[in-house]
């Protein structure tokens, strides 16, 4: 018996390239019946160790030949999160981000319908850039500094963490580097879609 290692085929965004949309090309329905041909070949015992998958956000405008049996065999859906769901999102991306204590996740995921993953992973990166974009605008001779270190991002990293730690000693009322409910919510005024 021949081993032979399992190699997987991954497409994302699959609906861009096997639309079933009315405008199709005829070299796009060349395209999407050669990909037809070739997954019902993969279908052949000899070729059992290999396996395709197709990742889409927009499962109805796949062509409908690629969702029949032999060629895309199994569709899993994932929802979009619920309210707890996105509570535990939000605990998981926060969990190496310093965050103030008047973020409540629970208002948060409230706040958030029709969130996914990516959607507070963002909410969470734009909060922590509003953060640092305020750290440096109270803190100038930092910009100025680091531009005099002709750039050398080492050494602005150097000269970022020493200030840092100065603040950390003055002790003040909330962090610089924190994350606060009201950077979340300027965060959620700078999404395309506010809530």
């Amino acid at each position: 018996i021949v081993k032979v290692p399992l190699r997987v085929l991954v497409f994302d965004d699959f609906e861009t390239i096997a639309s079933k949309s009315s405008k199709t090309t005829p070299v796009e329905k060349r395209m999407i019946s050669q990909f037809c041909n070739s997954l019902d070949m993969l279908g052949e015992k000899h070729m059992a160790h290999v396996i395709v998958i197709a990742c889409t956000s927009k499962p109805d405008n796949i062509d409908p030949s690629l969702r029949r049996a032999g060629r895309f065999d199994h569709e899993i859906v994932l929802p979009i999160p619920g309210e707890e769901s996105r509570k535990e999102i939000l605990s998981k991306f926060c969990r190496n981000v310093k965050v103030t204590d008047d973020v409540d996740f629970n208002i948060l995921a409230r706040l958030t319908p029709g969130y996914v993953g990516s959607d507070l992973d963002l909410l969470i990166k734009e909060a922590a850039q509003i953060c640092v974009g305020r750290f440096l605008e109270e803190n100038p001779s930092l910009v100025e500094e680091s531009n005099n270190k002709n750039g050398n991002m080492e050494e602005t990293v150097e000269i970022l963490d020493d200030e840092m730690d100065d603040t950390k000693t003055q002790e003040p009322e909330e962090k610089p580097t924190e994350i606060s409910r009201e950077n979340l919510n300027f965060a959620f005024s700078r999404q395309i879609s506010p809530i």
